[in-house]
């Protein structure tokens, strides 16, 4: 048997990782670095909850009740979908924006995208029809 095929064998049924494993030990990483650069008791306090967060990602790696796990793993994904959505759209508007200016309507603040270097123009809210004119 080699090890490749007993690795199998033992992730077998086993709840792995997801989003919330990530968050944990992104967080457990965090609690590291802060407890090696605190010195005395608060940096032995940070220590402690970074071993915590380590045992409580492994845990949840190797568990064998999936159904709980899921369920955890979904109530966060619910807990932090605002956010998450938040900042997806803030990245695109990162990406797009040597192409694209981004204006607020000024009466019911949607947020529109106009392509740049047209110079001067009116901006037609598609949601209130209010106009406006800005530089491109």
């Amino acid at each position: 048997m080699n090890f490749r095929s007993w690795l199998a064998r033992a992730a077998a049924g086993r709840s792995g990782m997801d989003r919330l494993n990530i968050f944990i030990y992104v967080i457990s990483a965090v609690l590291l670095i802060v407890s090696a650069l605190v010195p005395g008791r608060l940096g032995s306090l940070f220590g402690a909850a970074c071993m915590v967060g380590l045992i409580l990602g492994i845990f949840r790696f190797s568990s064998r009740n999936t159904v709980k796990r899921s369920a955890e793993n979904q109530a966060y994904l619910r807990m932090t979908a605002k956010l998450r959505k938040s900042l997806g759209v803030r990245r695109t508007r990162f990406e797009q924006r040597k192409e694209y200016r981004f204006f607020k309507c000024p009466s019911c603040r949607n947020v529109m995208r106009v392509p740049r270097g047209k110079g001067r123009i009116s901006v037609t809210c598609r949601r209130c029809g209010e106009r406006f004119i800005r530089n491109s």
